[in-house]
């Protein structure tokens, strides 16, 4: 699932919905997109969601 079009501001929320929305045992995919991809790796790591990032999502480190 990618936050692709989700304003930086919504990205973590759309994730959480994303992960709440798929029903278990259903393997979840979060993938962020420029400005989008490293909130979007924080929301999946806490509850272990897989997730990807590189240099096709973002060039940039999450510090700019």
């Amino acid at each position: 699932m990618e936050t692709t079009g989700t304003p930086v501001q919504q990205a973590q929320g759309a994730g959480r919905r994303m992960i709440e929305d798929v029903a278990a045992p259903a393997p979840v995919l979060l993938h962020g997109v420029d400005d989008t991809a490293w909130p979007v790796l924080e929301t999946a790591v806490p509850p272990g969601v897989d997730t990807r990032v590189g240099s096709e999502g973002t060039l940039y480190l999450p510090d700019g």
